[in-house]
């Protein structure tokens, strides 16, 4: 019936807003941000979950950019295994979405940093 959807569904939208403000504040930031996006499935209208829905997308890009600028660090230092860490947490972040230009860049440069350590030994 009716009355038991909708607490089903209120049941639903709490356990993703929990589990979503745990993510945000542990840092994984895709994480939160999934669980927010379940509750605006759920209740579009929820202004906590759209707050907190774009600033995990905002610290998630962040994330993402520190780690490129790190691997770009390493790669001037030289420091090809560090280099290619970074790069590869990116790669892993942005979950091999090929059309994504961040994504492509940080795979370019974790090959070239592989190259260029495979060269050392």
């Amino acid at each position: 019936d009716e009355e038991h959807r909708r607490t089903i569904q209120y049941k639903k939208t709490q356990e993703n807003l929990v589990r979503g403000f745990r993510d945000f504040q542990q840092g994984q930031y895709a994480r939160s941000r999934d669980s927010f996006q379940v509750v605006l499935n759920l209740d579009p209208e929820n202004e906590l979950a759209q707050r907190y829905f774009q600033l995990s997308q905002i610290k998630f890009d962040q994330q993402v950019k520190q780690l490129m600028q790190q691997g770009n660090r390493n790669r001037e230092k030289l420091s090809w295994r560090l280099c290619m860490d970074s790069f590869s947490k990116v790669m892993t972040m942005l979950q091999g979405r090929r059309d994504n230009l961040t994504y492509n860049e940080a795979q370019k440069y974790f090959e070239a940093c592989r190259l260029e350590a495979e060269g050392k030994y």
